[in-house]
């Protein structure tokens, strides 16, 4: 290396004029969309809850289950009852990518997610890589139609 080649090869600081990107590419703050993921056993009380949280923010509200039973076109106990938890599984695991593929475009948002949702490995996985805020009910009190017994964690 000659001395005048050593001159030419400065460290470079990002964003500085010798920075060997171009002005303005990959420069751009990635934006975070708020979501907060409810999570418990069936019946505790996470649409209940997760309605009344998203009104209180101004926040969209989305149910997982919804999803589910919109795209298949049945409730969620005919899933199970005519094509079994294994399928039932496949198409929440299915539902829970997509919704979460959308969530930068739907903006800040309150999710309940299904009884069994956050339990199956790969849907923990995938719920933990969005690093949002996830929120267990066990049970909700004071909220019209919420159980009678419990509380929320």
């Amino acid at each position: 290396m000659t001395p005048s080649s050593r001159a030419r090869r400065r460290p470079f600081k990002s964003g500085s004029t010798n920075s060997p990107r171009k002005k303005g590419v990959g420069t751009t703050p990635r934006t975070r969309t708020l979501t907060v993921f409810l999570v418990g056993f069936m019946g505790a009380g996470k649409t209940t809850v997760g309605r009344a949280l998203a009104t209180q923010l101004g926040w969209r509200f989305i149910d997982l289950d919804d999803h589910i039973e919109a795209r298949q076109k049945r409730s969620i106990a005919e899933i199970f009852r005519e094509s079994g938890e294994i399928e039932f599984r496949r198409a929440e695991a299915t539902e829970l990518r997509n919704l979460l593929a959308g969530l930068p475009i739907a903006g800040a948002a309150v999710v309940a997610l299904g009884g069994g949702a956050f339990v199956q490995k790969d849907n923990a996985r995938l719920l933990k890589a969005v690093e949002q805020i996830v929120g267990e009910i066990t049970a909700c009190l004071g909220l019209p139609g919420a159980p009678a017994k419990g509380d929320v964690t």
